[in-house]
């Protein structure tokens, strides 16, 4: 083998080398590219979905029940609070009053015992007796009507004899 064939096949075998090596590290790259972009993408997503199911959370854990007048807020707290705390205790939901006009929330994760809540609550309004025994007395009776509702596994709207039997049994 002459010098001048030598030179040659250490290039060749050079240039191969080199192709092989220079692949080898745009595949790397490419690699730690994507895991970045994924790192990268998840982020941008989960932030998207924090941002929209806060929005989503709070209309559907929330109930509005309108009041007759501001002094109405005043009953349904009650002496020390005890009103607020045995229907909180009762219908496991939190009951917000605060400064919004003529308005109470109901907050809750259950959609039933915030449905017992959103109806006791409008009887007892209603009713104008909002003391801890009838607070009571009415749970009982809409927590009865609730379950025969949900029971019933109603799928399309209520029809009128439906929404006179809830009105029937809870008045």
């Amino acid at each position: 083998m002459s010098v001048e064939e030598a030179k040659k096949e250490l290039l060749s075998n050079l240039e191969k080398e080199l192709t092989h090596e220079t692949g080898k590290m745009i595949k790397e790259i490419e690699d730690q590219a994507k895991v970045e972009a994924d790192k990268k993408s998840r982020k941008i997503i989960s932030l998207a979905i924090q941002r929209y199911s806060a929005d989503h959370t709070v209309e559907t854990t929330t109930s509005f029940v309108p009041l007759p007048n501001e002094d109405m807020k005043g009953r349904i707290i009650g002496r020390e609070g005890r009103n607020i705390r045995t229907f909180e205790m009762l219908t496991g939901v939190d009951l917000i009053v605060d400064d919004t006009p003529e308005a109470v929330i109901i907050s809750g994760f259950d959609p039933i015992r915030r449905e017992i809540a959103r109806l006791s609550l409008e009887k007892l309004i209603t009713d104008g007796r909002i003391q801890p025994a009838r607070i009571e007395e009415i749970i009982e009776k809409t927590k009865v009507i609730v379950n025969n509702i949900v029971n019933f596994n109603i799928t399309s709207p209520p029809n009128i004899q439906f929404t006179r039997y809830i009105r029937y049994n809870l008045i």
